[in-house]
Order: structure tokens, then sequence, then C-alpha cells
């Protein structure tokens, strides 16, 4: 399946691609049926926003890296739902890497996670 960036559902419509990113976002500055339009046309289209490319413009990720040692330990399960819960009703996801207390992987990890450019770091030593 052809992934759709916002030109082409920009370009279907005849509207600017800011206002297809206006009603994506739910941002004020377009009439009800024009909004209305676009998400029909979004949802036909398949379209999925870019995070990434969103990210850049708000320069935050809306991710945070969770380092854990051992995916064994039986106390993890209910700190990683606790995590879930309370980052998701902030509009947050997680990123999940363990470590298995090698501490070359560990750094290799958060590495990785900075290169990401998460917004905060959850580290269990």
């Amino acid at each position: 399946m052809k992934k759709v960036n916002l030109k082409e559902v920009a370009e279907k419509l005849g509207v600017s691609m800011m206002s297809v990113s206006r009603a994506i976002n739910n941002k004020p500055g377009l009439n009800t049926k024009t909004r209305e339009k676009i998400l029909q046309v979004v949802n036909e289209m398949g379209y999925v926003p870019n995070m990434l490319a969103g990210s850049l413009g708000r320069k935050e990720t809306k991710t945070i890296g969770v380092l854990i040692p051992v995916i064994e330990n039986t106390n993890f399960p209910d700190m990683l739902r606790g995590i879930e819960s309370t980052l998701s009703k902030e509009g947050y996801r997680f990123i999940l890497c363990c470590s298995y207390n090698d501490p070359i992987k560990e750094r290799n990890e958060i590495a990785s996670l900075l290169e990401m450019q998460i917004d905060g770091l959850i580290w269990t030593p």
C-alpha cells in the first residue's frame, strides 16, 4: 500500500497543505464543511500523519524511553502498566528497552533513545 502524503491530499481536494493540516490537527481557520470534506478524503485515501515531521515543528516527540535491566523481573509488568496509563493520559507513548544487565548494551540503548529525540527517560538500574 502506497503511503499518502499531505500534499497529495491537498492536491486531490484543491486546497492548501495548511488547510489539510488544520483539519487533521483540529486547528481553527476552516469552516465546518471544508473540515469535514478534508477529513473524509483523508480517511478515504488512508492518510497517516508523519509523527516525525510533526515532532519537528512541535520540538517534542511525545515519546518517553523506558530502560529496564531484565524483562523477567515480576515487578516490571505492573510498573510498565502504570507508566503507560500515566503517559497515555497526557498523549505520550513509550519505547521499552532492556539492557540485560550489560553496561555496553545499556549505553547503546540510551544512545539510541537519545537519537530518537525522546522527551524523557525512565531508567531503572
